[in-house]
């Protein structure tokens, strides 16, 4: 069997270039580093956001701001310290909801824990808990007493 140079050029053939060995470029995959990557991530994430409003043929001024405050209660900027869901739904003309699902939703699509803005899921369920037996045990099922005669 007879050996040919072709056969074996990867072992005589060095891939390195010269920078390669003058100024090698560290992987570095410390805590800081990882942090850094997931902050932009985040902030990837919060401008896609507020883009979808900006660039929608139906966008308007409203639209973009409940996006922002969704996304500022989400991550729990002080852009919104001084305010509450409430307040900022009541001024924007929607529903408390509407705040309050956009934050949740953004938060869980970057893997966010609750801002300190949110409220937490188990006071959620204690909440539907709560709200389901009302309604079960009033007269017309919708929570509220009937109307008096």
């Amino acid at each position: 069997m007879s050996l040919h140079i072709d056969d074996h050029v990867d072992l005589w053939v060095d891939h390195k270039t010269a920078i390669d060995t003058i100024e090698p470029i560290p992987d570095r995959h410390d805590e800081l580093r990882d942090y850094a990557l997931r902050s932009v991530e985040i902030l990837n994430g919060f401008s896609a956001w507020l883009e979808k409003p900006i660039v929608a043929p139906s966008g308007t001024k409203q639209s973009i701001a409940i996006a922002f405050y969704q996304a500022a209660f989400a991550l729990g900027l002080t852009a919104v310290n001084s305010d509450t869901m409430t307040s900022v739904a009541a001024r924007l003309g929607v529903s408390r909801a509407t705040i309050s699902k956009g934050a949740v939703t953004f938060a869980q699509a970057h893997g966010l824990d609750p801002s300190f803005h949110m409220k937490v899921e188990s006071s959620s369920q204690a909440y539907c808990v709560a709200r389901l037996a009302v309604v079960s045990a009033s007269s017309n099922g919708n929570g509220e007493s009937p109307p008096p005669p």
